[in-house]
């Protein structure tokens, strides 16, 4: 059985400013529901410790603290993912054993593959793990704790990205259910995928 401290945290990343898509993305309705509450829905209660999501707006604070999650609002320090993520890992407690980053624009990730990465991580929790399709690497991705030191140290125009490429060998890639769930939304257009160009 899983206890607290075995589970890694999360930290969901809802801080953008959507200027591509021309309005708040994260609260567009996709099928009756709001971008950020379905980035929500998909991550199961007992699956991560602690749920946190670092959010722009008192709206997408209102709507993950109903979600269950711990709202961080973005003091707007400065604007770039690093800092960002640096929000997120300094709200992590002490000794968590690796970390979940997810984007708050994946309309259709489900339960089933990210428990499929968590339970990935809690297997060798040493390692990255990120969800991927046919070998091609997307998010959520779970960082060790040993590496959140270097994630919350990211400088400005940094991401996630740049610490995979540092420990590329410890990388372990995990099987989404479907193609479409590593899929994110940018423009309106992104929410057709299948339509033709």
């Amino acid at each position: 059985m899983a206890t607290q401290h075995s589970l890694p945290g999360c930290v969901l990343l809802a801080s953008g400013h959507s200027r591509r898509f021309g309005q708040d993305k994260l609260l567009y309705p996709i099928e009756g529901t709001p971008l950020l509450q379905r980035a929500c829905s998909c991550m199961p209660k007992n699956c991560v410790s602690p749920r946190i999501a670092v959010v722009r707006s008192h709206e997408a604070f209102a709507l993950c603290a109903d979600a269950g999650f711990q709202p961080l609002l973005h003091d707007g320090c400065r604007d770039d993912i690093a800092y960002s993520i640096h929000l997120g890992v300094s709200a992590l407690p002490a000794g968590v054993p690796g970390c979940m980053f997810l984007v708050a624009d994946q309309p259709w990730l489900s339960q089933e593959s990210v428990k499929r990465l968590v339970e990935s991580f809690r297997r060798c929790p040493q390692r990255i793990h990120a969800l991927s399709f046919a070998g091609r690497r997307g998010n959520p991705v779970i960082f060790p704790g040993a590496l959140l030191p270097e994630l919350a140290m990211l400088s400005p125009g940094e991401s996630g990205r740049t610490v995979l490429r540092r420990h590329e060998s410890l990388l372990t890639l995990v099987s989404a259910m479907n193609a479409q769930e590593l899929l994110d939304v940018d423009t309106p257009a992104d929410l057709f995928p299948d339509a033709a160009v």
